[in-house]
C-alpha cells in the first residue's frame, strides 16, 4: 500500500513540475507569449537595474501593458519580479517572467533573446524570450510613448534621458 501511494504522490509531483515551465491552452497547444497574457489578464514583469530605474520603469510598464490591455479590451494585471541581472534569460527561457525592463542591450543578449526599442541613454531596454509575439506590442507603445510626448515626461520625472538612435553612433 506504500508503494502505491509513494507512487501516486511521486506521479503527482512530477506532472505539477512539468507544468509549471508550461503554457499551454484547453487544447493542449502551446500559447504565445501575448495570447496567455490575454487568458491570464496578468503579465509578470521583471526588473533589473539600479533603484533609480525601479520608479520609472515600474511607472513606464504600467503605461505599456495599461496601453496593450487597452488596445486589445481587457485589463492586464502587473505582477512584478525582481530579477538578479546575471540570470534574466534563464528567468525569461522558464518564464518566470514575460518581460525584463532596465536591460542594456548587449550583443551577447540580443543574439538570444529579443530587445524592445531602447527607451532610455545607456541604451536600456525591455527584454523577452526570443521570436516573443509580445516584442511587436510593446515596440510600437513606446513608439506612441515616444510621439505623444508621454516618454520624455516621464523620463523627466525620474531624472532620465530618452535614448535617441542618434545617441548610440
Amino acid at each position: 500500500m506504500k508503494k502505491i501511494i509513494t507512487l501516486i504522490i511521486t506521479a503527482a509531483l512530477l506532472f505539477s513540475l512539468a507544468a509549471c515551465g508550461s503554457r499551454s491552452s484547453n487544447s493542449g497547444e502551446a500559447m504565445t507569449d501575448y495570447n496567455y497574457i490575454k487568458a491570464s489578464g496578468k503579465v509578470l514583469i521583471g526588473f533589473s537595474g539600479g533603484d533609480e530605474l525601479k520608479g520609472f520603469n515600474t511607472e513606464f510598464s504600467k503605461f505599456i501593458f495599461s496601453k496593450i490591455g487597452s488596445d486589445s479590451g481587457m485589463n492586464i494585471e502587473i505582477v512584478t519580479k525582481e530579477i538578479d541581472a546575471s540570470d534574466v534569460e534563464n528567468a525569461l527561457e522558464k518564464k518566470q517572467v514575460d518581460c525584463i525592463f532596465s536591460v542594456a542591450v548587449s550583443d551577447e543578449l540580443e543574439n538570444r533573446l529579443d530587445f524592445s526599442t531602447p527607451y532610455i541613454s545607456e541604451n536600456y531596454a525591455a527584454l523577452m524570450r526570443n521570436e516573443s509575439d509580445l516584442t511587436a506590442k510593446v515596440n510600437q507603445v513606446i513608439y506612441e510613448l515616444r510621439t505623444d510626448g508621454t516618454l520624455s515626461t516621464l523620463a523627466e520625472k525620474y531624472g532620465l534621458t530618452v535614448f535617441n538612435a542618434s545617441d548610440s553612433q
